[in-house]
């Protein structure tokens, strides 16, 4: 889950970090991205989208977190990240 979620969304511009955590059978994932941005958002839903229909096993809670000019290394902590 997590490779698919680094090789998709990480394609996405305007992505700046994402970052899960497995809990149980909940999946979380947090995507920041620089600004509020609908086309951006759409792009990132139809990951989000593909995730759930590839993986039904899990539960799955999506946030979207806006950068707005922040450091993203400040905003969550560091250690649920994938990597690039």
């Amino acid at each position: 889950m997590k490779h698919y979620l680094a090789q998709n969304l990480y394609l996405i511009p305007g992505v700046l970090k994402v970052l899960s955590k497995l809990d149980k059978n909940i999946f979380f994932v947090w995507v920041i991205i620089q600004e509020r941005n609908i086309d951006l958002q759409e792009k990132v839903y139809e990951v989000e989208d593909k995730l759930i229909e590839m993986f039904p096993e899990f539960e799955f809670d999506f946030y979207t977190i806006y950068s707005n000019g922040r450091d993203p290394d400040i905003l969550i902590n560091k250690r649920f990240a994938i990597d690039k």
